[in-house]
């Protein structure tokens, strides 16, 4: 049974609690069993009357379920006749449990609570304290550490009472009661024991929790640790390599990047060609790739990636076609062109590289360069590192740098990308040099059938050249 829940005809009463039941009878109720009705504005988890009558008298049962528990709730209410009062013992509304558990050195605070009714005399009272069993009334007042505070409502129909001890001792152990007393000198006793309560053990005096703590602890370090040298430790080390390694200018090279690309990233390798040349002072040289063009362009891909220390190229999977298939569409004819270059258009619309045709395109790479650096504006394969392990071979000689975009990445793909070029040129160590826009012509000369590449200087933009720049002619 849960509190006992009384009031007097001329108070509204409530009991909370849905689905409602009185004495075993659903709601809604006849107005011979309850003039209780549901309280919309608590969401109707509440029965009201705003004037009750005896007939309202009774067990009010609330049944909660779902499709693995249920659980009842019983409120027993008894009407009072407001006009005669009450005179009986008061009657509790709160029950005390059997005992209460604290630990030594905390707070304990003991509640107790009785309806003991109205009598209209002039020098009735009603009074509720709590006391220790064994100890004399005056123990509680003497102890600075123990509270007594009483509360009531209901017009003082309902009184209640607080025994806070702050600080609780051994010697606070043990049985206390509370003793309500009405007006009439009727009088109950409420009784409970004060009893210790187990100490939970601190985390770190717990074998099994500090294990648990150290290994968080530990996969954290790692994750943080893994975290700072997938995105920090790459911008250390880069810094690390431009301060220290100087640049090998003896090596019989005339660039340090030669930039290679097709037709349709002209304009992206435009800005790097410049970010290149103006923010880190490396000699370029470009290669730009027509696929209809009749010549071999892997030969003379070659041959121009011979005088750089770097092959850097903006891969797409066309490339590896026009690459590998150059010599052999010439001699196909006009009409087979048309075809090659509709088939490498629908090459280029992927959003995601085929394994097989990036395989194939480093294989070709590392045939023309031995240190060729590629950027990707297309997503790598997934899970290649599990399913294709030649891909993932090739990768490491030829690496690849998936270039997003977006300006707040700008940093970090310019980091991954001078990680693997020749190292920073200081300005007094920067020799003089052009950066070329290199476009194989489409016409061959009479009777050798060379094609004559045309290299124009983009290092100076006046109208009349300067010592330093150059006009070359690559055959």
């Amino acid at each position: 049974m849960l509190p006992l829940a009384t009031g007097d005809a001329s108070a509204p009463q409530m009991v909370p609690c849905s689905p409602k039941f009185k004495d075993g009878r659903p709601y809604p109720w006849a107005g011979d069993v309850s003039n209780f009705i549901l309280y919309p504005e608590s969401a109707n988890q509440t029965v009201y009357s705003k004037m009750t009558n005896p007939r309202d008298g009774g067990n009010y049962t609330c049944r909660v379920r779902n499709d693995s528990h249920a659980y009842q709730h019983t409120v027993s209410l008894q009407v009072i006749d407001a006009v005669r009062g009450y005179m009986g013992a008061p009657l509790p509304t709160y029950d005390l449990p059997d005992e209460q558990l604290v630990q030594l050195g905390s707070t304990a605070r003991l509640f107790c609570e009785a309806f003991v009714g109205s009598i209209d005399l002039p020098d009735a009272q009603s009074e509720i304290t709590w006391n220790r069993v064994g100890m004399n009334s005056s123990y509680l007042e003497e102890q600075k550490r123990f509270t007594l505070r009483s509360v009531a409502r209901e017009n003082n129909q309902v009184l209640g009472a607080y025994l806070t001890i702050r600080g609780v001792r051994k010697e606070d152990l043990g049985p206390y009661e509370c003793r309500v007393a009405n007006a009439g000198d009727q009088a109950i006793l409420l009784k409970l024991w004060l009893r210790e309560a187990e100490p939970s053990e601190p985390l770190n005096n717990n074998p099994k929790w500090r294990q648990l703590a150290l290994a968080a602890i530990v996969l954290l370090a790692v994750a943080i640790a893994l975290t700072a040298f997938r995105h920090r430790l790459g911008i250390l080390a880069l810094f690390c390599r431009q301060r220290l390694v100087q640049p090998d200018l003896q090596d019989g090279k005339d660039y340090d990047v030669l930039l290679t690309y097709l037709e349709r990233d002209s304009g992206f390798a435009a800005e790097m060609l410049s970010t290149l040349k103006e923010r880190y002072s490396y000699t370029c040289n470009a290669y730009q790739i027509f696929p209809n063009n009749d010549c071999d362009i892997a030969q003379n891909l070659r041959d121009a990636a011979q005088r750089s220390r770097r092959l850097m190229v903006i891969i797409r999977p066309s490339l590896a076609e026009a690459l590998s298939g150059s010599v052999v569409m010439n001699t196909l004819g006009g009409s087979a062109l048309t075809d090659r270059v509709s088939a490498l258009q629908d090459l280029d619309d992927v959003e995601c590289w085929d394994s097989s045709v990036l395989a194939s395109l480093l294989q070709q790479l590392t045939r023309i360069h031995p240190q060729p650096v590629c950027v990707s504006l297309q997503a790598l394969p997934q899970g290649y590192e599990l399913r294709d392990h030649a891909l993932a071979s090739l990768l490491r000689i030829a690496p690849v740098i998936e270039w997003n975009q977006k300006k707040s990445l700008w940093f970090k793909n310019w980091s991954l990308l001078r990680l693997r070029l020749p190292p920073l040129r200081t300005k007094t160590s920067t020799p003089s040099g052009s950066v070329a826009i290199v476009c194989p012509g489409s016409r061959k000369e009479l009777g050798t059938g060379k094609v004559v590449t045309t290299v124009v200087s983009s290092r100076s933009r006046r109208s009349t050249p300067s010592i330093n720049d150059s006009l070359e002619i690559l055959v």
